[in-house]
């Protein structure tokens, strides 16, 4: 994975689409390059800012002077690229996520035109179904029903903050020896399969969908149509991804998708969504410079 600090005002966005000519340049089309962002208002500059960038390679066969130089016998590259601009791959983390399940839905046993379920949603869903696992847990002949009365009053609580921080690992698992940790684990489990037989393959929240794609990149298939689909994958803000996110695109550069992130550890701001800065040293740490 090559990783690249950038600091605000240091020019990333300009960096980024140089990127983009240049890879074009090279003879990847532009349909073949990935831009990944984190808001829609990001997205949707990335890809103004990398049309204009391809009318001025058209017009002069330069980028901001010298900065991208359009290889020998290119034009019709970036005259492609132009052609292909509106459909080109320049979206969200969740937004590209989606892409490659639809890309393999029958095959990972999704609704191609699964629809996405708001976040507050389904923390409502995963409610209602806790709150009657825990009302039949009352009944002293209930699977659960040992494991509620260790918990106590504390059960929906803890369980429902479980759920709010899954973006945080694919799987609770408990401590060894902690019965309480136990008790919380077979509750939430439980719960959490409700909620999954509720919304079923037809409707995903943003954390359902970034564990989808972390499960998907383990289906060889599916992983080869996305790298055939998106073969190299550049990532903006890098240091605002979560766990989940993390290990998704250094899944997707294992499958071998050339992946390129840009961000700044200082400038970490979506910790309320559980970004975790660690994961992007941690990238600077392992990957290319």
């Amino acid at each position: 994975m090559k990783v690249r600090v950038a600091a605000a005002g240091t020019g990333k966005t300009t960096s980024l689409v140089a990127r983009f000519l240049e890879r074009i340049g090279e003879g990847v089309p532009l349909r073949r390059i990935a831009g990944v962002t984190f808001t829609r208002s990001a997205a949707a500059e990335l890809r103004e800012r990398v049309g204009e960038g391809i009318e001025q390679m058209i017009a002069t066969g330069r980028y901001l002077g010298d900065l991208v130089n359009a290889p020998d016998g290119s034009h019709a590259r970036y005259e492609e690229a132009r052609r292909e601009l509106q459909g080109a791959t320049l979206t969200t983390i969740h937004g590209f996520m989606r892409l490659g399940l639809r890309h393999s839905a029958p095959l990972l046993g999704l609704d191609p035109e699964f629809t996405s379920l708001p976040e507050w949603e389904a923390e409502a869903i995963f409610g209602e179904e806790l709150a009657g696992l825990l009302l039949l847990a009352g009944y002293p002949d209930h699977p659960l029903h040992s494991a509620a009365l260790r918990l106590g009053s504390r059960a929906g609580t803890w369980a429902e903050a479980a759920f709010k921080a899954r973006s945080l690992s694919e799987a609770l698992e408990p401590a060894p020896g902690d019965l309480a940790a136990h008790a919380l684990t077979e509750l939430y489990r439980a719960a959490y399969a409700r909620y999954q037989a509720r919304t079923g393959a037809t409707r995903l929240a943003p954390s359902e969908i970034e564990r989808r794609a972390l499960a998907m990149t383990r289906t060889p298939h599916a992983l080869a149509r996305l790298a055939e689909r998106a073969p190299y994958v550049v990532v903006d803000e890098y240091q605002d991804v979560n766990p989940l996110q993390g290990r998704f695109f250094a899944a997707l550069e294992a499958g071998g998708v050339h992946v390129e992130v840009v961000g700044d550890p200082k400038q970490s701001i979506y910790g309320f969504r559980h970004a975790d800065v660690e994961v992007f040293r941690a990238a600077l740490h392992e990957g290319e410079a």
